[in-house]
Order: C-alpha cells, then structure tokens, then sequence
C-alpha cells in the first residue's frame, strides 16, 4: 500500500471513531434523560391522582347539594318562607 493510500485509510478511521464516539455520547444523553424523566413520572402520577381525587370530590358535592332539599321535611321552615314570600 502506498503512503497516500495508508494515510488516506488513517484520516476515515478517525473519522469513524469520531462519528461513533459522538452517536455513544448522544445515545447515553438520551438514556440519561429518559431516566430522569421516568424517575419524575410517579410523583407527577400521584399529583395528578390527587388533582383528579379532589376535582370528582367537589363535583361530587356540588351533585348532592343540587339533588338535595335539605329543607323538604321542615315544614315550619317552608311556612314561615311561604307567609313572607306570598
């Protein structure tokens, strides 16, 4: 093999081991991140349990007190509305 040929084949190896040691790099910069990212996911997963356990509890509350008559079997109470409403 000639010098130029020998030289030639040195300069693409380098150039190989750049590209592969920058691929490595990034490949390891994504595992990093997603490994961060999973380690975050329970504890957003739990936020959000609460945000959701509390959203239906105050919808729950709102459905009762729409459904509800509290005052349906006071009868004095709804005389007492009535005489001064009428």
């Amino acid at each position: 093999m000639s010098r130029k040929a020998r030289e030639k084949a040195a300069i693409e190896a380098k150039k190989q081991r750049d590209i592969e040691a920058k691929r490595k790099a990034i490949e390891a910069e994504s595992c990093a991140n997603y490994a961060r990212s999973n380690a975050a996911t329970p504890e957003e997963r739990k936020r959000q349990e609460r945000r959701d356990a509390e959203e239906r509890k105050r919808q729950e509350t709102l459905e009762r007190k729409m459904h509800s008559k509290p005052y349906a079997n006071d009868t004095a109470f709804l005389e007492e509305l009535r005489g001064h409403c009428w």
